[in-house]
């Protein structure tokens, strides 16, 4: 109704209002006893440190394979299953409202049960709603598994959640950017290899991601905890 440029400077100063809250934060310092910690690492440090890089692998790895679909969904609902602007931005919308609905679920889920066994759900969840978008003509179904479809790729705050946990306070920071900085780099690269994908057959990376993303979610079975 009001155009793309308007939505992207409206888009661009929300996103400064929101990230304008944490000027209200205060800064936390590890002080002299955190200096002291992080010069001595304990046995227990060094085996977490282990699980840490595991999962930052895990991670990575789904980043990579499910972003080869990711980045190219809203232009395969253009492209193959003919909706319109508003449908797709409705699409967009419920799969927000998914990750924000079922995003606590899942939290909370992985929290009383088992972080490793939520996220093999998240990503099974995940190859179903892959296959539905990629099969699905019709828009009210396709706005179904929208929500569904926010909501399973919101495993990665499990991650960052298992980190948190068994990292040292001292170190929390340093160890918690591992799997954030290798997932996003696994995005990257994730999102140069749909593009050659969906160049030569638009339903290229959701055939790839949907096959590779199913033995993750064994592997992601076997996780330490």
């Amino acid at each position: 109704m009001i155009g793309m440029r308007s939505v992207l400077h409206m888009a661009t100063a929300l996103s400064a209002v929101a990230t304008a809250v944490f000027l209200f934060i205060r800064s936390q310092h590890a002080g002299a006893k955190g200096a002291v910690q992080m010069a001595t690492v304990s046995q227990a440090d060094k085996e977490n440190f282990k699980k840490v890089m595991i999962w930052s692998l895990f991670f990575a790895s789904a980043a990579l394979i499910t972003g080869v679909a990711r980045s190219y969904v809203q232009l395969f609902l253009q492209d193959e299953s003919g909706l319109n602007d508003l449908e797709i931005g409705l699409f967009g919308s419920l799969s927000s409202l998914g990750i924000t609905v079922l995003g606590v679920f899942v939290g909370r889920t992985g929290d009383r049960w088992q972080k490793k066994g939520t996220i093999a759900i998240c990503l099974f969840t995940y190859a179903a709603c892959m296959s539905s978008i990629a099969l699905l003509k019709n828009s009210m179904g396709l706005q179904f598994v929208a929500f569904i479809y926010g909501g399973s790729i919101t495993f990665g705050t499990l991650v960052s959640s298992f980190v948190g946990q068994v990292s040292p306070q001292s170190q929390r920071g340093r160890w918690m950017s591992i799997p954030q900085v290798a997932s996003m780099f696994a995005f990257l690269v994730a999102s140069y290899v749909g593009g050659y994908l969906y160049a030569a057959w638009s339903f290229y990376p959701f055939v790839f991601s949907v096959a590779a993303t199913l033995p993750l979610v064994l592997i992601a079975l076997r996780l330490p905890e």
